[in-house]
């Protein structure tokens, strides 16, 4: 959200007495600075934590792809260890008869 940008009051301007005017607007102008640089430390602190949420889903996410391909070759090894199991029995069952 862009700041506005503010004007200083009309009773800093003194038009009969330029000296006494500059102190005034530069006061107001240090003082709008340090507002704009707290509203940008707000913006800023909002936006990190934005990324870290967004930096522990892509984790998650990777973590869960992860998961799932171990999960798929475990299903693929036991499926295979169950075909050897079968195997195996027809030949122990070959060899008793």
């Amino acid at each position: 959200m862009p700041i506005a940008r503010a004007r200083p009051p009309s009773y800093f301007r003194f038009p009969n007495n330029k000296r006494a005017n500059k102190e005034p607007e530069r006061r107001f102008c240090i003082l709008r600075s340090r507002l704009r640089a707290r509203k940008a430390a707000q913006t800023l602190s909002s936006r990190e934590q934005q990324l870290e949420k967004l930096s522990a889903a892509v984790v998650r996410s990777v973590r869960k792809d992860d998961l799932v391909r171990q999960l798929k070759a475990l299903e693929r090894a036991a499926k295979e260890l169950m075909q050897i199991d079968a195997q195996l029995a027809v030949l122990i069952s070959d060899q008793r008869r």
